[in-house]
């Protein structure tokens, strides 16, 4: 893994830097629940740093979804689907309740319109959308700040594409901290050089670290 200076103004980000932001949410991820479902907010990581954690993500979906032949789409939605229902079940015991639905249902939602909108029919996205936005986790601002990612990146769209995502889900978070994902998709494309793509770090360790939660809470 290298830095490349050169690769700052270009809209593609490396597997190295692909890798990066994976790495860095998910450690993010696992930091915020810890203070959210466990801690109550002592640590002050949910409502601060932990806002980075979703636009990184979405911005990382927009990109693998706009990289996927038309064939492997259905095949990612599918993966989110199962995975999103094993996880339900530890995320609503620490909820406490089953809506909002978790994280990997706003992305099964963002993913089939996405798909819808690749195949040329927004009559079937606009009611997923609709429909899905309402009882999924970041709502209709999650939803649209994946699509958008997508949308972009398919498009040629670079760096700025970071800044819009972190944005659109400024309302939903009540927090600027999401825009710490700009800094953070700044040092990704940096990277430059190839790296392991590690697709199901994400859809095990999504479920497994809730359920880790879970036991944990059920035994204090």
């Amino acid at each position: 893994m290298s830095i490349s200076h050169a690769r700052i103004s270009r809209a593609e980000i490396s597997d190295a830097g692909l890798l990066f932001l994976k790495l860095v949410a998910f450690a993010a991820m696992v930091l915020d629940h810890v203070d959210w479902l466990l801690l109550d907010g002592a640590l002050g990581f949910h409502d601060t740093l932990g806002r980075v954690v979703f636009p990184v993500f979405a911005v990382v979906l927009g990109i693998n979804l706009a990289r996927a032949p038309d064939a492997a789409l259905p095949r990612v939605l599918w993966r989110l689907v199962i995975v999103g229902v094993v996880a339900s079940v530890p995320y609503v015991y620490l909820q406490g309740s089953v809506i909002p639905l978790n994280v990997l249902a706003t992305f099964a939602i963002a993913a089939a319109v996405a798909l819808f909108l690749r195949r040329g029919q927004p009559v079937f996205a606009l009611p997923v959308f609709l429909v899905g936005g309402a009882v999924v986790d970041y709502a209709w601002f999650g939803v649209v700040a994946v699509v958008a990612a997508w949308w972009m990146t398919q498009r040629g769209f670079g760096y700025g594409r970071l800044l819009v995502v972190a944005v659109l889900v400024v309302p939903f978070n009540d927090s600027w901290w999401s825009l710490l994902a700009v800094l953070l998709g700044y040092v990704a494309l940096c990277l430059d050089g190839p790296a392991p793509r590690l697709k199901w770090l994400f859809y095990v360790g999504y479920p497994l670290h809730l359920v880790v939660l879970a036991l944990i809470r059920s035994y204090l």
